[in-house]
């Protein structure tokens, strides 16, 4: 960061007294139903062994597994979760974009989320017994955890929904992320090395599950069949799915209706399908052949028609989309790819990908710049702010500020005027809405090249 008051933030970060926690006692108490949680000060330099990092701050490390309960004040884990949180986010988007080129932006956003959702998550927070070395004061976790590891002993594989995990578990793992992500300066190679150990194994394509009651209702849709589901959670903690008027399934769980629900879909496809006959078949993935033509392409210029007009996109639109961002492509070929729409060609290579990609770096970036710029914020505040910061209008408005949107590619006939809409839009509102306008959805144009450079290499 060139910010000189970021640098400032940096700095206090490891030297503050006020904000850091210190390993002074030999231990800490903490009681749970008369039972004493101890929670050793060597407790650092084991999380430090699973996790094979050893860290520069190990205040980090305490704080990262500080629930808010612990004590009235305490710096907690939330402002490092925050942190995690964007950085898995990246960390798992930059894998998925490298290792599956074929994959389309839908199943590669579906596919990142079951990779860093609750469960995968407080999976792994089971798996290295993680919640033995949390501060906390809360008597009911340990039930919590308890009846989770028993669930997922029953559910092996990440379950979409049929087990319900403490979201605690989830949110340890994401603030040690954070912790190793400032520790190690911000480094997301560093960070890296250690979270894809942590998360293994990663849910691949192949592997990633269908929502359950997404599952049934699209098998009793494709042969004809009617579902529905019978609430009865109420009074029996059950949830019934019928299928033509007969029981298929059902699902039980006393905590969360949600589970009750999503464990009746799963079960009743499973039997609808054992009633058809119908083999469960894994997702066919059709090769993309964008990569491929976006880079045989060698036409000096693109013509788009616009209502009979034709709108010329000039070869040198490369350089004078670099003087502007003031970076120079060592491969022009993605600038281009960032500026062109699905709409350009059938089976382009359109900014889609780029655009899921760069959604996660900007939510890192702007998730850092707060992070270090506001150290006193609570997490709640800093999440809006950065929503604030990334949402469609505030891109939307840069890409009208350096009028982005002359260098798309794209046969959208009602383009033109949806953007000279949102122009005179933003000079009745100069500032940031807050949803005061309805404004059009006009932001893809700047987010595609958000760090499209990032992946020339």
């Amino acid at each position: 960061m060139e910010n000189p008051k970021q640098e400032e933030n940096l700095v206090s970060l490891y030297t503050s007294s006020s904000e850091n926690l210190h390993l002074t006692e030999e231990m800490n108490q903490i009681t749970q139903n008369n039972e004493t949680h101890i929670v050793l000060e060597r407790s650092v330099e084991e999380v430090e062994k699973i996790i094979a990092y050893k860290f520069k701050n190990p205040n980090l490390l305490e704080r990262a597994f500080t629930h808010s309960s612990f004590e009235e004040n305490c710096a907690s884990y939330e402002r490092l979760e925050f942190m995690g949180d964007a950085a898995l986010n990246l960390l798992i988007a930059t894998e998925h974009f490298l290792n599956y080129p074929d994959l389309p932006p839908g199943k590669l956003t579906r596919l990142r989320a079951t990779n860093v959702d609750t469960e995968k998550l407080a999976r792994v927070a089971i798996k290295y017994n993680l919640h033995d070395y949390l501060r906390h004061n809360k008597p009911l976790l340990k039930g919590q955890v308890e009846e989770f590891r028993d669930a997922i002993m029953e559910y092996p594989l990440h379950s979409t929904g049929l087990v319900d995990a403490p979201k605690v578990l989830a949110d340890i793992v994401e603030s040690l992320i954070g912790a190793i992500y400032i520790d190690g300066n911000f480094s997301m190679n560093i960070i890296w090395q250690v979270v894809k150990n942590l998360l293994q194994p990663l849910i691949t394509p192949e592997k990633l599950e269908i929502h359950p009651v997404t599952k049934i209702i699209e098998l009793c849709q494709k042969n004809g069949l009617k579902v529905k589901f019978v609430d009865s959670w109420e009074e029996t903690g059950e949830v019934e799915v019928h299928v033509d008027g007969k029981l298929v399934g059902k699902g039980k769980f006393n905590g969360k209706k949600l589970v009750a629900i999503n464990r009746a879909a799963h079960n009743g496809y499973l039997q609808v399908v054992k009633n058809l006959s119908v083999k469960k078949t894994t997702h066919d993935y059709p090769c993309d052949e964008n990569l491929v033509s976006l880079y045989t392409s060698s036409s000096e210029m693109n013509q788009i028609t616009l209502n009979d007009e034709t709108h010329i996109v000039p070869e040198r639109s490369v350089e004078e989309v670099e003087k502007i961002i003031a970076y120079k492509f060592k491969n022009p070929n993605l600038l281009q790819q960032a500026f062109t729409h699905s709409s350009f060609e059938e089976n382009c290579a359109s900014y889609e990908r780029l655009e899921y990609v760069g959604d996660a770096v900007l939510n890192l970036l702007i998730a850092t710049a707060h992070y270090l710029d506001y150290p006193d914020l609570p997490p709640g505040k800093l999440t809006r702010l950065r929503a604030a910061n990334v949402d469609t209008e505030k891109l939307a408005r840069v890409a009208i500020k350096y009028n982005l949107h002359d260098y798309l590619r794209h046969k959208k006939p009602l383009l033109k005027g949806q953007v000279e809409g949102f122009r005179n839009a933003i000079m009745e509102y100069p500032l940031h809405s807050t949803g005061g306008k309805k404004f059009l959805a006009a932001s893809n144009y700047s987010r595609k090249t958000r760090d499209s450079s990032r992946y020339e290499n």
